[in-house]
C-alpha cells in the first residue's frame, strides 16, 4: 500500500495571502498518483492544524512494514526563538496559523517517532524555513526541504500570472525528465537550478543510510 497526505494553503488573511501553493501541490500530486499512491489532500480552510496533525498521525499509525508514505506541505513556514540547539523552532503555518494553528517541528518529529520499522517515508516541504522542520528523521525517512532553516523559499511567476513553489516545480520537472533517477539525482537537479535562479537559497535533502540513492516513491 502507498499512501500520501498532501497539504496546501493559499488563503491566509491579508496581507499574508499566497498564490501557487495549491497549484504546486497539485503538480506534485500528479507524480505521487503516477507512482500508485492513494492521496488525501487538505487545502485552505480544510488545512487546519487539527486536521493536519490528525491526518499525519493516521498516516503514520496505520502504516505497515513494507509500505511507502508521503507527506507534503506548501504554504507559509514560520520560525520563533526556542530552546532548540540552534535557538529556533520552525513550523508549518496551517490555515488557522494566526489563531495558533502552527504545526511545529517537534510535533512532526514526535509523530514520526511512532513509525513502524521498514516503512519508507518521503516528506516534501515547500515553505520558508523548511530546512528545520525535520532535523532528526527516523529510520527510512527522507525529507525534501525547499530551503535552509534560515532562508525564505522562492516562488516563480509565469507569463500567464500563475505561480509555483520554485523547488517543488523543479523537483516535478526532474521527475518528468528522469522518472527512474535516484533521490540524489533528482535533488541535485532541483537544487542546482534553484540556486541558479536564487543564489541565496539552498534546498536540503535529509535521509538515512542508503535512502538517498534509491528511487523516489519506492
Amino acid at each position: 500500500m502507498r499512501k500520501a497526505v498532501l497539504v496546501a494553503v493559499d488563503d491566509y488573511p491579508a496581507p499574508y495571502t499566497l498564490s501557487g501553493s495549491v497549484e504546486s501541490m497539485n503538480d506534485f500530486s500528479y507524480w505521487v498518483q503516477m507512482s500508485g499512491f492513494s492521496i488525501t489532500t487538505l487545502t485552505n480552510a480544510n488545512a487546519t492544524k487539527a486536521n493536519i496533525l490528525s491526518n499525519l498521525t493516521a498516516l503514520v499509525q496505520g502504516a505497515q512494514p513494507g509500505e511507502s508514505l508521503c507527506f507534503g506541505f506548501w504554504g507559509h513556514g514560520g520560525q520563533i526563538p526556542s530552546q532548540e540547539d540552534d535557538g529556533y523552532s520552525e513550523g508549518l503555518c496551517a490555515y488557522d496559523a494566526f489563531s495558533g494553528g502552527v504545526v511545529w517541528d517537534y510535533e512532526v518529529d514526535s509523530i514520526l517517532s511512532g513509525l513502524p520499522a521498514n516503512v519508507n517515508v518521503d516528506l516534501v516541504f515547500g515553505c520558508c524555513f523548511s530546512g528545520g522542520i525535520v532535523e532528526v528523521p527516523g529510520v527510512n525517512v527522507v525529507s525534501w526541504q525547499a530551503c535552509r532553516e534560515t532562508e525564505y523559499a522562492a516562488r516563480i511567476q509565469f507569463a500567464d500570472g500563475s505561480v509555483r513553489s520554485l523547488f517543488s516545480l523543479l523537483l516535478c520537472m526532474a521527475l518528468q525528465m528522469e522518472p527512474l533517477a535516484t533521490r540524489n539525482d533528482l535533488f541535485n537537479y532541483a537544487a542546482y537550478w534553484t540556486t541558479y535562479y536564487v543564489p541565496n537559497q539552498h534546498p536540503v535533502l535529509r535521509c538515512t543510510q542508503s535512502e538517498r540513492y534509491q528511487l523516489m516513491f519506492m
